[in-house]
């Protein structure tokens, strides 16, 4: 997996934390953004950053048992995160809530699920997983921290269309693996 594939992976990964923190900086005073802005970065781009090493972890210890198939998983998990993602973007409830540590943490959590599954992926690719850790956690945490910032007036002006964005490179992404699987 080439730098450019990680670096749109962890774009569309990351679209569900930015999708949340337009969210919340679009609920939260204009006194409170800069701390939820921080907690949003720190939390979501931890839980983005972890998540996939555990995926990893574990489908490197079944990879030599499913190796002859795994594109297919490969593929399979991506094209299942993107059509969630395109589900997701048009289910999109705004709901204004208090944003707590428990908040962030439990919002965290659900956020990051899509990438312990491109984890598992990765243990079925060619793929440095450190490099892409760290571009994952980086971008989570720089889109969130500016996603709350700016949450009102990109709430406005996009909407889902981030994570429609985010689900249809999944998918395409999806479709290149077995692309190349099959040639």
């Amino acid at each position: 997996m080439s730098i450019l594939e990680i670096l749109l992976l962890s774009l569309c990964l990351s679209t569900d934390a930015f999708a949340v923190s337009i969210c919340i900086g679009s609920s939260v005073d204009s006194t409170h953004k800069q701390i939820n802005a921080i907690k949003a970065a720190l939390f979501f781009g931890f839980f983005q950053g972890i998540m996939p090493i555990a995926g990893w972890l574990g489908a490197s210890m079944l990879n030599h048992f499913l190796a002859s198939f795994n594109h297919w998983i490969a593929a399979g998990l991506l094209l299942i995160i993107g059509i969630k993602m395109l589900y997701e973007a048009s289910c999109q409830d705004n709901k204004k809530t208090a944003y707590s540590l428990a908040a962030f943490l439990s919002l965290a959590f659900a956020t990051s699920i899509d990438a312990f599954a491109a984890g598992v992926t990765f243990g079925f690719i060619n793929v440095n997983i450190l490099i892409a850790v760290i571009v994952i956690t980086i971008t989570t945490a720089t889109l969130s921290f500016f996603g709350v910032l700016f949450g009102s007036e990109i709430g406005k002006r996009f909407g889902g269309k981030t994570e429609i964005a985010g689900g249809l490179i999944l998918i395409f992404l999806s479709a290149k693996i077995l692309y190349s699987a099959l040639l």
